[in-house]
């Protein structure tokens, strides 16, 4: 068992960028500012209070009023369609990667963290961002560490040759956090409420309503498995979500272990890995 572990463990070393996230919160607190529907109206009714924190805004934020407004510390992005490094990209998606490059070039006036997969390497937005001094690029080693002794896969996750299964952009933004080691981690518009509004159409296709701080409407969609050109089922769909849940366990242990309290601050949010902070 033991020597499996190990492998694991020298695989990932031998495979990992070496790479540093720097540790710029100590002694602080964090506010990451995720995308769900309750952001807008905290924003919208106030989004002073946001002012003169420090904040992490992730994906598609660069894209409203409130970026500029806020000067995050940090953005997060980990979503292929805008990296550019999805396959098969529609024209409308390829649209909404070139608005995402075009408005954070343009808009970052300020010192900011941009944290990118490695594979984006090289990408069109990679590429973009090089042009703006303001924004310093981190690429996150994205290896997956698979044994179960949680003490080899958290110092792993300390030196940064691996991280959590980064299923959202959620998950990647709490741990870069961690790391960053700041105290107290708040975290806003982390509805996941996606189960309340999943529904099987009429030809079993699952699909759900996409609800977001920068969308005005709701907007229905399917689940699909792009490699498989297929619309998920619904077993695979919950569980998938139960690995983001088990996901967020562990980094909410990992964060006790680093002396880190993580505060979920959004109201009626399902996330119930940590401790709860409505203010």
């Amino acid at each position: 068992m033991f020597i499996n572990e190990l492998y694991y463990a020298i695989k990932i070393w031998k495979r990992a960028h070496k790479t540093m996230i720097p540790p710029i919160g100590k002694g602080k607190d964090l506010h990451i500012l995720a995308n769900g529907p309750s952001l807008r109206q905290l924003c919208e009714n106030n989004i002073e209070f946001f002012e003169d924190k420090n904040v992490l805004c992730v994906n598609r934020m660069v894209e409203t009023e409130y970026y500029t407004k806020l000067t995050p510390l940090a953005c997060v992005v980990i979503d292929g369609g805008l990296l550019g490094t999805d396959r098969n990209m529609t024209e409308a998606q390829k649209e909404v990667a070139r608005t995402f490059r075009e408005n954070i070039v343009n808009k970052t006036m300020w010192d900011i963290y941009l944290f990118l997969p490695y594979a984006s390497k090289g990408s069109e937005l990679a590429k973009a961002v090089e042009t703006n001094k303001h924004i310093h690029v981190i690429y996150l080693n994205t290896s997956v560490y698979k044994g179960k002794n949680r003490a080899i896969e958290y110092a792993m996750w300390n030196k940064f040759w691996c991280c959590p299964r980064m299923e959202n952009v959620l998950v990647a933004s709490v741990f870069i956090s961690i790391l960053m080691r700041f105290n107290n981690i708040f975290l806003y518009g982390a509805d996941h409420d996606w189960i309340k509004t999943v529904g099987v159409d009429d030809n079993n296709n699952i699909f759900t309503q996409n609800k977001h701080l920068y969308k005005e409407k709701d907007t229905k969609y399917p689940y699909r498995i792009n490699n498989e050109n297929r619309c998920m089922r619904l077993g695979e769909l919950l569980e998938e979500w139960a690995c983001v849940w088990n996901t967020y366990y562990k980094l909410n242990d990992f964060a006790k272990r680093n002396g880190t309290t993580i505060y979920n601050a959004t109201k009626n949010s399902l996330i119930d890995a940590f401790a709860r902070k409505l203010d």
